[in-house]
């Protein structure tokens, strides 16, 4: 039987916001903040985890006859995962696994699906498969309430892009040569459905540019009054902190020579997340340059460990008050971690969890 144990804090691999694909808001608590839901190695491959924070105990949950887990994901208060087979739903209260609709069952779409409120009613957004030529092109989106998941009418919109909870932006750009790219114009909407603001060229341009083609990232803060939207460079990303009532550009930074890869914290003057470099782990803080510094962010490393090079780090994910993070990795054993988001952290104050047979 597989189990949970409560280890001292261990060194550990892991990156920062998102690289190629957007974070998919995993390990996740659940709505009543009880339960950690995370995927992780098990019984015969990947499979979905559950972890009760009161009792301190690790479930695995294989379903068998579907092959290994390719993806887990929160949608809204709803878990989702896809194995090789099909696309399943997930009850945390009931532990099982529970039937969802026909066209729903197929394999593909969750990695894609961003969670919006469109028209006063959340709702998905499933974009068609590949991306246009042109990042400015409008995209048909497929439409399904929520939470019910009935299939409604397409809409085309610019670029969407999730922005956390049921928040999205749209997106268009500005092209520059050498195939670099500066936000041209970004429309903000609330969990209401509700256009909260634009961000124009005048300030979009005041955020760092990169050579990629696509914007990588957006999230608004908790209190929705600020967005920051990231670029991916070339093992590198630039971001920019905007206010949501004026659609100012506040500040900006550049990582290290990292990509984004989780879910940072998001407030006004700082920016929290997990970084790997070379061979450490840092728990890092951007804030504001100061006086004279531009758009460049200061970047302060909190906490640093070396890199256990026996495991891999799956993304990262703030809890729901941005206290900590959480952040799951295979290895011999797989772990769950719970790392403070704050200053004065040790590697004391890391609790790890080892899943073990």
């Amino acid at each position: 039987m597989w189990h949970a144990r409560l280890v001292p804090p261990v060194l550990v691999f892991g990156a920062v916001f998102v690289g190629g694909c957007l974070p998919a808001d995993m390990p996740a608590y659940t709505g009543d903040g009880k339960t950690v839901v995370f995927k992780a190695s098990g019984p015969g491959g990947p499979v979905l985890w559950t972890y009760d924070v009161q009792k301190k105990a690790a479930t695995a949950h294989p379903s068998p006859g579907k092959g290994p887990l390719n993806y887990a994901r929160m949608l809204g208060d709803q878990v989702w995962v896809e194995w090789q087979s099909g696309c399943e739903r997930f009850d945390p209260a009931r532990k099982e696994f529970v039937p969802v609709p026909e066209e729903l069952r197929r394999t593909g779409w969750l990695r894609l699906a961003i969670p919006a409120s469109h028209e006063g009613r959340k709702c998905l957004f499933l974009p068609p498969a590949g991306r246009p030529d042109d990042p400015n092109d409008k995209i048909q989106y497929s439409v399904y309430s929520f939470p019910e998941l009935k299939k409604q009418e397409a809409v085309s919109l610019n670029q969407v892009i999730p922005a956390g909870g049921f928040w999205w932006v749209t997106l268009r750009l500005k092209n520059l040569p050498d195939d670099k790219r500066e936000v041209e114009q970004v429309e903000v909407f609330n969990d209401e459905g509700r256009k909260v603001v634009s961000i124009e060229h005048e300030e979009g341009r005041k955020m760092a540019y990169t050579a990629g083609r696509f914007p990588g990232y957006a999230r608004v803060a908790e209190d929705g009054r600020i967005l920051l939207l990231a670029f991916q460079g070339s093992g590198y990303c630039t971001f920019g902190v905007f206010d949501t009532s004026s659609g100012k550009f506040l500040w900006g930074a550049r990582t290290a020579g990292v990509t984004i890869r989780g879910n940072p914290v998001v407030r006004r003057t700082e920016v929290w997340a997990l970084e790997t470099q070379g061979s450490s782990l840092a728990l890092v803080r951007y804030r504001p340059g100061g006086e004279g510094a531009g758009n460049e962010g200061r970047r302060d490393v909190i906490m640093k460990y070396p890199v256990n090079a026996n495991v891999t780090a799956d993304q990262f994910n703030p809890s729901p008050d941005g206290s900590h993070f959480v952040q799951a990795i295979d290895g011999k054993p797989s772990r769950l971690l719970f790392i403070p988001a704050r200053e004065g952290v040790t590697d004391k104050d890391v609790v790890c969890v080892e899943l073990r047979d």
